[in-house]
């Protein structure tokens, strides 16, 4: 019982320093990655109103915002449809869309989304699942 009190005495400045400091919203307040999750960041609202312009007009103001700002290289095939909302179709005959690239090979997968109100749809290729020789500010202020 003599070495809690003990403790508890040397604890005790401490505690005092840290609320002293200023320490108002606990250690989580300066970490954003440790906020309250119950709340929609501006970023994924953005992002949620630009998928459904996409997915009810085929905007393809959206559909730019969202290879710009959201689709990055090395994601898979399921993560760029969750972004897009809308399930990319495979396209078989992608001989033309590799050919003459030498990022590309033979076995690469391309899928198709699209198309948009405008009539243009985006191809993007894969290799084991992963998105391939893709570069967002392609899609900048489309």
């Amino acid at each position: 019982m003599q070495l809690f009190s003990a403790v508890c005495r040397m604890a005790a400045p401490v505690v005092l320093l840290l609320v002293l400091a200023g320490c108002e919203g606990g250690p989580a307040s300066s970490f954003s990655g440790l906020r309250s999750t119950s709340g929609t960041s501006p970023d994924e609202k953005t992002e949620m109103e630009y998928r459904s312009e996409y997915q009810a007009e085929r905007d393809p103001e959206a559909l730019g915002w969202l290879l710009a700002n959201r689709i990055r290289q090395g994601m898979g095939v399921g993560e760029v449809n969750e972004i897009l909302g809308q399930d990319g179709t495979r396209e078989f005959d992608d001989r033309k869309l590799k050919a003459g690239n030498p990022a590309y090979r033979a076995d690469d997968i391309a899928y198709r989304w699209g198309p948009d109100s405008g009539g243009r749809a985006v191809y993007l290729l894969f290799r084991e699942d992963k998105l391939l020789n893709f570069d967002p500010q392609q899609f900048v202020d489309e």
